[in-house]
């Protein structure tokens, strides 16, 4: 189903209210692929080559979520980083760096064989999302599927509270991540 626009249905069939248990967004999750705030190019160049995810969860060295990034950000900064020879680290992207791509992101394969790529450093903290749209495992998968269905999102990233409460602005982790794919899938799975 690569480049096909999933739609998902006004009702979901495979939620209904009638199952015996109510499902979770942690029922509907799989394990992240996550990147650090600051990533070597190798991984995101490995990462990028081997899924198919258009976002992914950022998280600090301590594990802790900071956002999201989508996968035409990171093969940019790939490419710039490339041309220019220098660290992002130290030159940052503007917006119109990044609209001169649209709609054409650069794929992998068109990227520029680089012989330093494997001692590259991307800083990914100017460019991710800072405030993207989370669930967490506990969150009931009517609402996931609404946030989906309602808003046009993507990709949603399950967070749990690093330690034993929810608190404005307390810490998270990453436990896993929710794709409209999933959700489609799932409903496929019942009919």
């Amino acid at each position: 189903m690569q480049g096909i626009t999933t739609f998902l249905e006004h009702e979901p069939t495979c939620l209904s209210r009638r199952t015996k248990r109510s499902l979770v967004a942690s029922d509907l999750m799989v394990q992240p692929v996550v990147l650090q705030v600051v990533e070597s190019c190798a991984v995101i160049t490995r990462i990028l080559a081997t899924t198919r995810y258009n976002g992914f969860p950022v998280v600090d060295d301590r594990g802790l979520f900071r956002g999201t990034i989508l996968r035409s950000q990171l093969s940019v900064m790939l490419l710039e980083r490339q041309r220019s020879q220098q660290t992002v680290r130290d030159e940052f992207l503007s917006h119109s760096d990044f609209l001169q791509y649209y709609p054409r992101f650069p794929r992998v394969k068109d990227l520029p064989p680089g012989e330093d790529i494997d001692g590259c450093m991307l800083d990914l903290e100017h460019v991710l999302n800072g405030s993207a749209l989370t669930v967490t495992s506990d969150t009931h998968a009517h609402r996931v599927y609404r946030l989906f269905r309602h808003l046009g999102v993507r990709h949603l990233p399950v967070l749990t509270p690093r330690g034993a409460v929810w608190q404005q602005g307390a810490a998270h982790e990453v436990v896993g991540i929710i794709t409209r794919k999933d959700l489609h899938t799932l409903e496929s799975e019942e009919t």
